[in-house]
């Protein structure tokens, strides 16, 4: 689990291998599970959240989830800690930014916007420590490498296409 924080935003990747007891095709526990950790956040990092939050899960079965919050009230009374307005989007397509293209070369499909290189991640070629040499991106950034890109590397044998 690693923890981003700016401001009033707060951005979590959760590990598959922290999602086991989760249901990837369901919300309702997916939502339940993301809620855990939002309060595990004050056990863990001593972060204590107050207010109305919305919070969006993007998952993928074979990465994990991203957790992205961002306050968007402050409550009137005090002993009100927190609520959260959840969004799940089911089925993420993530990829892995790097700087050099050669950290991509397991990938079959790796796209170019400057000045990054974008490997689509999927399941058979997926490494955990593929995350040592690059930053994950997910949600909107990645329509938006997938449609202005440009496309150094295509390989759909045996793959569903993302695209």
């Amino acid at each position: 689990m690693r923890l981003e924080v700016e401001r009033d935003k707060y951005f979590l990747y959760v590990n598959q291998d922290y999602c086991k007891n989760m249901d990837f095709n369901s919300k309702e526990s997916i939502a339940s599970y993301a809620k855990t950790l939002v309060l595990r956040l004050k056990r863990i990092y001593g972060i204590v959240l107050q207010g109305f939050y919305q919070m969006k899960v993007f998952v993928n079965d074979f990465v994990g989830m991203f957790i992205e919050l961002v306050k968007l009230d402050d409550f009137e009374f005090e002993l009100m800690t927190i609520d959260l307005k959840v969004i799940i989007f089911l089925h993420q397509t993530f990829l892995l930014q790097c700087t050099d293209l050669d950290f991509l070369d397991h990938f079959s499909n790796v796209y170019f916007m400057d000045p990054y290189y974008y490997g689509v991640l999927r399941k058979d070629e997926f490494l955990l420590p593929d995350l040592e040499y690059g930053k994950l991106i997910y949600g909107p950034a990645v329509d938006e490498v997938l449609q202005k890109g440009i496309l150094l590397k295509q390989n759909n044998i045996g793959h569903k296409s993302h695209l």
